[in-house]
């Protein structure tokens, strides 16, 4: 069964816009510095100080939280509290008041809520929230100096209370229906709050300051995992929801409850500022999109002077992208944080391999705080990352592998698709660019300023490091050194989950045109090695079509209790897929009658055979396809082989034809 490219490509098509920050101006590193190990949570305040809640037994002698406050340069330790008990959470207004709560003990059935004095005098007051049970709790305080904290109750209800700037009184009491995961402020003094109704469906509630209820909605998604919610002062609130391992939602909402915006986003930590700019912190070795990117991506995530695939991507309002950067810290970030009208942004991690901080901390330890702020002319890259372009991983490249790279400034603003016929292969030059590997130019299927899809020249060799440079009207940007590997396999997907794949009467599968029972489905790849006979770079293939020399097989997987056991699947069939560039093939199988997935994709080695001798290589890799039987979700195994998936982004894609 064959497919033509204008299914493949047309799966895999987008676009998209973004914008830029005020007077061209992008977050930059400002310092970094060394926190202490024992750090479990940070904020700021309106100034930009930075408050560390930490076991004192890594700060001083005592055993006991401790709340610190650093001056907005990192450099001074201008006040250090011992509350005298655990802490299970702290919030900081604008103004830098600070409120926490205890650690629950065993027996307790209320939490306690406590308020630390002004410059670090102790506790002001503490008192007991007898409507909240111990368990998940959520915070938050005004510039007012009321605390509103939020949690269990009895049966599947919250109760929401806000306490006076003294703690002697209780202003309100709210209850709502579901499990509040999440409650932020507004400057009015309401309250936004967002959870979990049983089982995965989420809310969002505003209350208003004298406790009324003025909207309680449903959240547009029923499979949500986290909801986390932050307000701008004006009253606009903005929802982060996890919908799966590697795919998150954000949804705007004004003041009345009506959904404003909703774009999908990358896992991570969410920040709101006070314009309404959203940051999502996250880190993975899966290739994203940038602009105006601080630093490179790095493969593995080991390597000294990179962040190891850590990005941070800024959202306007609108939903358009103002920064998406690599990280140019070697650490591993857990925290994003923005405080009151305050210009920073901060991050918290902990140390990576290769870590050197531009400046020292009073008060040291192997964590890792970052201050970021507005620059008009910070130092970024213009080729950022590269990456397989069916699944977006990154990882070491394969020679004829279909690669995706993403930067900024890097060719003509409007995309140009290249074409090829079955004499002349895919042109090495368009629209002024070129790209080279150790020098060599390389055939080109999409270029554009932020995106350009290319194909390895079948010369690189597994085991080395190929220079990939990209020249545009004769300007040469940065270069990436990047691992080579025999095999990269990819699967084009269409989600983080399902492999694009055509039925067996040629129709596109999809959850309402599923596989038959035992039927043959067709996916696509890249990176299966070398093929016979060998194709020049970016020719066409046409009849015969050359075959993949390594064997590929692909297989189911089962759960049997702790193991996950592979079994193979008859009549798997592989090849260069006729009238696509050389390097791209089709793989057909048939699907169990009684068995939902996932499949996987392997070549020698991906499960019984040695492992993989090269740098950053992949043997195999996971994927689901829509079957009408069994009834069963297509769930990927949590133990034994598992490989990337696919995730789309926001940001314009275009994959190679």
């Amino acid at each position: 069964m064959r497919c033509s490219i204008v299914f493949w490509f047309a799966l895999f098509s987008a676009s998209g816009a973004t914008a830029a920050l005020p007077g061209s101006q992008v977050l930059a590193v400002d310092y970094t510095e060394p926190l202490p190990s024992t750090v479990s949570q940070i904020a700021t305040d309106g100034s930009g100080a930075v408050y560390i809640l930490a076991n004192c037994e890594g700060v001083t002698t005592a055993f006991a939280d401790c709340v610190i406050k650093l001056s907005p340069d990192g450099k001074t330790v201008q006040w250090q509290d011992s509350v005298g008990f655990g802490v299970q959470i702290m919030t900081v207004d604008p103004t830098g008041g600070v409120a926490v709560v205890a650690a629950s003990r065993i027996g307790d059935l209320f939490i306690y809520v406590a308020k630390l004095a002004p410059g670090g005098a102790g506790v002001a007051w503490k008192t007991a929230v007898t409507p909240v049970s111990p368990g998940l709790v959520a915070l938050a305080a005004d510039s007012a100096g009321r605390v509103f904290v939020a949690g269990s109750a009895s049966g599947a209800n919250s109760n929401i209370v806000a306490l006076n700037p003294t703690g002697d009184a209780f202003d309100y009491m709210a209850t709502l229906p579901g499990f509040v995961q999440s409650i932020a402020v507004d400057a009015t003094g309401s309250a936004y709050v967002a959870g979990l109704l049983p089982p995965f469906a989420g809310f969002l509630a505003r209350i208003t300051a004298d406790g009324s209820i003025a909207f309680s909605i449903a959240l547009p998604s029923q499979t949500i995992a986290i909801a986390d919610v932050q307000a701008t002062p004006a009253g606009t609130a903005s929802v982060y929801a996890t919908l799966g391992s590697q795919s998150a939602a954000l949804w705007r909402y004004d003041t009345s409850g009506a959904l404003t915006s909703s774009i999908p986003v990358p896992s991570g930590q969410f920040a709101l500022d006070q314009a309404g700019n959203a940051y999502i912190l996250g880190g993975s070795q899966q290739l994203f999109p940038a602009r105006n990117s601080l630093s490179t991506c790095a493969y593995p995530p080991s390597s000294g002077g990179y962040g190891g695939g850590s990005f941070l991507a800024i959202f306007a309002p609108d939903g358009s992208v103002l920064q998406w950067t690599y990280l140019p810290v070697a650490a591993t970030f857990g925290s994003v944080f923005i405080g009151g009208a305050s210009p920073y942004v901060f991050l918290g991690g902990s140390a990576a391999f290769g870590f050197t901080p531009t400046q020292s901390s009073p008060i040291p330890g192997s964590g890792v705080l970052v201050r970021l702020s507005p620059s008009a002319s910070p130092l970024t890259y213009p080729l950022a990352c590269l990456g397989n372009s069916a699944d977006y991983n990154i990882g070491a490249i394969s020679p004829g592998d279909i690669v995706t790279l993403y930067g900024n400034g890097l060719g003509p603003e409007q995309g140009i698709q290249t074409t090829a016929t079955l004499q002349d292969p895919y042109p090495t030059q368009a629209g002024g660019l070129q790209v080279t590997f150790d020098g060599t130019p390389a055939p080109l299927l999409w270029v554009q300023d932020s995106q350009i899809n290319v194909v390895a020249p079948w010369s690189l060799t597994a085991g080395n490091t190929t220079q990939v440079c990209v020249n545009y009207n004769a300007v040469k940007t940065n270069c990436l050194a990047w691992p080579v590997a025999q095999t990269d396999p990819g699967v084009y997907m269409v989600d983080a989950t399902y492999a694009a794949a055509l039925n067996q009467d040629g129709s596109i599968n999809s959850a309402d045109n599923p596989a038959p029972p035992g039927s043959a489905v067709t996916v696509f790849a890249n990176g299966l090695g070398p093929i016979t006979p060998p194709q020049p770079d970016g020719a066409l293939v046409g009849p015969p079509a050359p075959t993949d020399a390594l064997p590929v097989q692909v297989v189911g997987f089962l759960e049997e209790g702790m193991a996950t056991v592979p079994f193979d699947l008859t009549e798997t069939n592989v090849g260069q897929a006729l009238f696509m560039v050389a390097g791209a093939s089709e793989v057909s199988f048939r699907v169990s009658a009684d068995y939902p997935g996932p499949y996987a994709l392997v070549l020698p080695g991906a499960i019984f055979g040695p492992s993989c001798p090269f740098t950053g290589c992949r043997t195999s890799q996971t994927f689901c396809v829509y079957q009408k039987a069994p009834v069963g979700q297509c769930v990927f195994p949590e133990f034994g082989l598992t490989a990337s998936r696919g995730l789309e982004s926001p940001a314009p894609r275009r994959t190679a034809r």
